[in-house]
């Protein structure tokens, strides 16, 4: 183990580290908000458990809410406040019970109960060994703070076939299922509210900066596609706010988004890409993928009662 100086880093060597419960070495961060870019809030919150893969790159804070949370870093990745490269800073910025970096693996700094450091792991930032939790609520519903039941009812199913166009306006529907190499457009501000949503493979979506999509149950979109505000990376993510179990985000997907699913789990495939921010039940991911926290220079206020 390797320290330096009081903002230094610590690092393992040829072997796994284990720290539990030692020394608070500087203060955290305190009111942090959800789907916050700046150092007070948390990009990617989970209720229980957040696993990052290999060769992930990680911008934004991240927390495990509830006692017992795990936080797990796959190998060769990093995480950090800086898109342009996040293997640099530090800062207070992983919170959860337990947490888990990979081997070769570089964060800007925690604050646990359980700390185990893989080898050539590095916290940037001095480890905090002890958190209070939980870090938002102690009612796991509560995770994404206020959400309304979602009701799609009376509304009719919408089907885009493959290859097809289809312009939607806000409104109630029931099941949307677009078809592969598809193109939709959600054209303007306003809610949209569906039973449940499957956007097939290598289709183009573009969403309103101002929509809100909701979806009663499953969300899932198939490999290499798109589902972006109008210009990527200079408007503000839509909200997309999902009761159901499961979000899946299929290989080589972008998704442009404040993804908020405080009862369901967020399955990321390989190489694909959430810009925005999520608060979840759990999180999952295969390698090679990027969680990059984007919002309008301030908090949505979307996460916030």
């Amino acid at each position: 183990m390797k320290k330096v100086g009081g903002t230094g880093v610590v690092r393992a060597w040829g072997g796994l580290l284990w720290l539990v419960t030692g020394l608070v070495l500087s203060m955290p961060s305190l009111g942090r908000a959800a789907c916050d870019c700046s150092n007070n809030g948390y990009a990617w919150l989970v209720n229980t458990k957040v696993r990052f893969n290999n060769d992930a790159m990680i911008v934004g804070n991240v927390g495990a809410n509830l006692p017992g949370g795990l936080v797990r870093f796959g190998r060769n990745s990093c995480q950090g406040m800086n898109e342009a490269n996040p293997c640099i800073g530090n800062s207070v910025s992983v919170s959860s019970d337990k947490l888990v970096v990979g081997e070769g693996s570089s964060i800007a700094g925690s604050e646990s109960n359980n700390l185990k450091l893989g080898a050539g792991a590095t916290v940037r930032n001095p480890p905090l060994l002890a958190v209070t939790l939980p870090l938002v609520s102690n009612d796991p519903s509560s995770v994404c703070g206020a959400f309304a039941d979602i009701d799609c009812t009376g509304g009719s199913p919408l089907s885009v076939p493959a290859g097809g166009n289809a312009v939607i306006t806000p409104g109630v529907y029931g099941a949307l299922v677009v078809g592969n190499g598809a193109t939709v457009v959600f054209s303007s501000a306003g809610s949209y509210t569906f039973c449940s949503v499957k956007i097939g493979s290598n289709v183009s979506g573009t969403v309103h900066e101002d929509a809100v999509l909701n979806v009663a149950g499953k969300f899932s979109m198939g490999s290499g596609s798109n589902l972006l505000v109008n210009l990527l990376g200079q408007d503000g993510p839509f909200v997309l706010n999902v009761e159901g179990a499961i979000v899946r985000i299929s290989q080589g997907s972008l998704l442009e988004a404040e993804v908020r699913a405080p009862f369901g789990k967020i399955k990321m495939q390989r190489a694909s890409v959430i810009r925005g921010c999520s608060c979840s039940n759990s999180m999952t991911s295969d390698k090679n993928h990027a969680n990059v926290c984007q919002d309008s220079g301030s908090p949505s206020g979307a996460f916030l009662d």
